[in-house]
């Protein structure tokens, strides 16, 4: 259902590109306002006004998909089931792709407008004096460049190697919109009585860019107050948690946060998920140092993540720090780095509880958006919280690459069990993809006989090698019809994209009118 809708919405994108182009293509080319020109450039010239209203409309429409306050509100109203909202990063990629590929064709056409002025005034001269001294020009060949790094600097490769790279060129979008609205200003196209062509890229642009200024009004406002911490963990897998004091933060299950160290960067803010739940007096989130930022995050609170697995045991001694002290120097809470705190946004991971049953995927890390609705479960239904709630039964599914990595969510999963030890409401499946050590195998030959499983210390046992979706999914359904019938589950990504594939298109194949998957992935 969430593809069809994505589909639709594309469609009717794609549809208003051909709309917009041809209705401005038509009016150039029967305009009696503009037969001079028309008959000096002739095609050249409709091409060049045609992709321009494309370029504004989507210049306006690139900014609704990042306005994060917005989808989050909308998510909680009935739009939620209509608009596709899980896709808003994916929009907003296609639409930047536009902006790019339309001003491509609107410079071309306008050079193509300068060969022709060249030929008429046997003057070479006119060409270079039109393209780039006249101040249409000269803006024109600025926001060229400004599309330019800001479309590269946001190639996967990059953003994910240099993220700062991509922060900061985005921010070239300023110029860009001051150079959009100026750009008309050039008068370099007139109409037969000697007047300008009426500038209108500020018309097309005022919307979207009025939302997003208002959307970031508000993230400065709750961002204004540093956020007080009130106790750092440092975790297996260079992980560490921070927790702060919840006193006026309002939250739902599944929602993530931007951070912002000053120490570090005034303008850098990353998001990371809330790993507690509403029900809980404090707000928390796990971060893994693996970049720059989150290293020098790290390093910060005085953690170098220098321990090794303890001999003997198959999992890292998890360090627990209040006030920094354990192993570490002794530092007051007064001493740490000064953070800020934008949010709460709503994803994908929201949609959980509109589900009977819920299937829940992470990879590694991306285990992190489910604490939060796995701890939610716990005071709902085992402290019979909510009796009215949809959501009865979550399939956990961690894939990781190694051990260590199971250790930093590994006190959460146990207390789940020890709270539902029939598997009533939550069934926990590891499964470790990589190799084990030869230390790690003699843990488990020791350990053979013990009820808890040597690797996670759960009562669910750890599986080796990649999931079977199709299978998984198809035992499921099986299990569900011989007992009520008709069905729809939620399956929650966050993962990375092979894994997405896979689980897609196994919900594709398994999903017929009895039992249906829903797929949802999160998108940051």
């Amino acid at each position: 259902m969430a593809e069809k809708r994505t589909l639709v919405f594309l469609t009717l994108w794609i549809g208003l590109q051909v709309y917009l182009f041809t209705d401005a293509y038509l009016f150039t080319l029967y305009s009696p306002n503009v037969s001079q020109i028309r008959e000096t450039f002739s095609h050249s010239l409709h091409t060049a006004r045609s992709a321009a209203v494309v370029l504004n409309v989507d210049s306006a429409l690139v900014l609704f998909p990042i306005c994060r306050n917005l989808i989050t509100f909308l998510r909680s109203t009935p739009i939620n089931h209509i608009v596709p909202f899980d896709d808003h990063l994916l929009f907003h990629k296609l639409i930047g792709g536009s902006v790019a590929f339309f001003a491509v064709v609107h410079s071309m056409a306008h050079y193509f407008n300068f060969l022709i002025l060249v030929y008429e005034t046997k003057n070479e001269l006119m060409q270079h004096a039109a393209s780039w001294t006249t101040f249409a020009g000269s803006t024109g060949h600025l926001m060229n460049l400004c599309l330019f790094l800001l479309f590269t600097s946001a190639l996967v490769k990059i953003r994910r190697l240099k993220f700062e790279i991509f922060w900061y060129s985005h921010h070239l979008g300023i110029l860009y919109y001051i150079l959009l609205i100026l750009h008309g200003l050039g008068c370099f196209l007139k109409t037969d009585a000697g007047k300008c062509l009426n500038p209108t890229s500020y018309k097309y642009v005022s919307a979207g860019l009025g939302m997003y200024i208002l959307e970031r009004l508000l993230r400065f406002y709750r961002a204004w107050e540093p956020v007080q911490m009130v106790k750092v963990i440092e975790h297996p897998s260079n992980v560490i948690e921070l927790q702060f004091n919840k006193k006026g933060f309002s939250m739902c299950a599944g929602q993530y946060v931007f951070l912002c160290c000053d120490s570090i960067s005034r303008l850098q803010w990353h998001p990371f998920t809330l790993t507690s739940a509403p029900e809980e007096d404090f707000i928390s989130v796990h971060i893994r140092a693996s970049g720059d930022w989150t290293s020098e995050l790290a390093g910060k609170f005085g953690m170098s993540f220098a321990k090794k697995a303890t001999k003997g045991k198959g999992r890292l001694a998890q360090i627990e720090l209040e006030t920094m002290g354990g192993d570490h120097p002794k530092l007051d809470l007064r001493d740490l780095p000064s953070l800020k705190m934008d949010g709460p946004y709503g994803t994908c991971s929201g949609d959980v509880f509109s589900y009977e049953i819920a299937i829940l995927v992470g990879g590694g890390i991306g285990a992190t958006p489910f604490a939060s609705i796995l701890k939610s479960m716990w005071y709902h239904l085992v402290q019979k919280r909510d009796s009215n709630l949809k959501l009865q039964y979550i399939y956990f599914y961690w894939v990781c690459r190694d051990i260590q990595a199971f250790e930093w969510f590994q006190d959460l999963l146990q207390s789940m069990e020890e709270q539902d030890p029939e598997q009533h409401h939550l069934r926990i499946n590891i499964y470790l993809t990589g190799k084990l050590s030869k230390e790690e195998q003699h843990c488990m030959h020791v350990s053979i006989d013990n009820q808890q499983d040597p690797i996670t210390k759960l009562s669910s046992g750890t599986h080796f090698g990649r999931p079977n979706f199709v299978a998984i999914f198809n035992q499921l359904k099986q299990n569900y019809l011989i007992n009520d019938g008709q069905k729809k589950a939620g399956v929650f990504l966050c993962g990375p994209k092979p894994l997405a594939h896979h689980i897609k298109m196994a919900c594709k194949e398994v999903s017929d009118e009895t039992f249906k998957l829903c797929f949802h992935k999160e998108n940051f």
